[in-house]
């Protein structure tokens, strides 16, 4: 038997309806859920709510057709490493939720990070987060 034949994958749907369970969870603002439900992508920067710029946009888009993700919050932040583009996301295999759900509780979530100023660095993993407000911050 393959390996991926044990994995529950999920449709866009389903993972579309745990974006929203993750943002509410989050304590992210009723606008920017209701946003995110009707196709629109908000990206959070000091604590403030912004619409994700097109280009940006455009390469959240590539990211998630080519790993079967949804994107449900961007934080932009600049850091040592330059400016970046923190891209939270749902996981596409369900047996992965819950541990990304334990993570959020710990104020760790699962971001691919594209990097603007050297982006070959750019790469996903896990990242800290606080809300502001109804936004995200990343603090680690």
């Amino acid at each position: 038997m393959d390996l991926i034949d044990d994995v529950d994958i999920v449709s866009r749907s389903e993972m579309k309806k745990e974006a929203v369970r993750r943002m509410e969870s989050l304590g992210m603002l009723s606008d920017t859920i209701d946003k995110f439900k009707n196709g629109k992508l908000q990206m959070s920067e000091n604590g403030i709510l912004f619409d994700l710029p097109d280009d940006i946009l455009k390469e959240v888009k590539q990211h998630e057709d080519q790993f079967d993700e949804v994107v449900y919050h961007v934080i932009h932040s600049f850091s040592n490493i330059g400016e970046t583009y923190e891209c939270i996301f749902v996981s596409r295999y369900m047996d992965d939720w819950k541990w990304e759900t334990d993570l959020m509780k710990k104020n760790i979530v699962y971001a691919y990070v594209i990097n603007k100023t050297m982006p070959n660095c750019s790469e996903a993993g896990s990242i800290g987060i606080i809300n502001s407000h109804g936004a995200l911050v990343r603090t680690a």
